[in-house]
């Protein structure tokens, strides 16, 4: 899992600023599966890290589809990492017949950004004309969500022939790692100053 956080965390740093000569960019979309207990949230907090240096924005919580478009928008570079704990939950209530509309739209935003990384996502225009729609161009997303198998399992089938979860990397994590030494030999690190 933590290879998957890594990549995530590069995939975050990269912020849309490369692609191949056919357009692919680098946004990825990680869910790591492990038991409770297991240690996820070190992986976890790697990619937060590694994206919140790298001048990514970090969101561990996502309320509404709205919610991640406006978040986006006001995002610099149009960037955005989302590393969020129980990942499982928040894909059970996009889901299914029973979901919240706020909900639905969170999944239809993610299946959306994906798709446009190489492109442009026009937004929706609030209510009243408080805000006109406003174009994203290549917008960035980068996910890394971890949760359990057991609550995979109950994910609605629907979000594989959506092509939500077609679009995720999931890996499969160790319950309980073998713990590791820390060579001696490795260079200390005095200080670290985030500016």
């Amino acid at each position: 899992m933590t290879v998957a956080a890594a990549l995530a965390g590069m995939s975050a740093a990269m912020h849309g600023k490369y692609a191949t000569g056919s357009g692919l960019r680098g946004n990825l979309y990680v869910i790591g599966l492990a038991g409770s207990t297991s240690g996820k949230g070190s992986p976890l907090n790697l990619v937060g890290l590694i994206a919140g240096l790298a001048g990514s924005k970090p969101v561990s919580n996502i309320g509404s589809g709205q919610g991640i478009e406006d978040t986006l928008a006001k995002a610099e570079g149009s960037r955005l990492a989302l590393a969020i704990d129980e990942v499982g939950h928040l894909l059970g209530c996009m889901s299914g017949q029973s979901a919240d509309s706020h909900m639905q739209v969170a999944g239809k935003m993610l299946l959306e950004l994906f798709s446009k990384s190489d492109s442009l996502h026009v937004t929706r225009v609030l209510a009243g004309g408080d805000r006109p729609s406003q174009a994203i161009y290549n917008p960035y997303l980068t996910l890394y969500g971890t949760t359990t198998h057991a609550k995979m399992q109950g994910i609605d089938p629907g979000m594989i022939t959506d092509g939500t979860l077609g679009r995720c990397l999931v890996v499969s994590g160790l319950d309980h790692a073998p713990m590791c030494e820390i060579p001696e030999d490795l260079p200390k690190i005095e200080s670290t100053e985030v500016v």
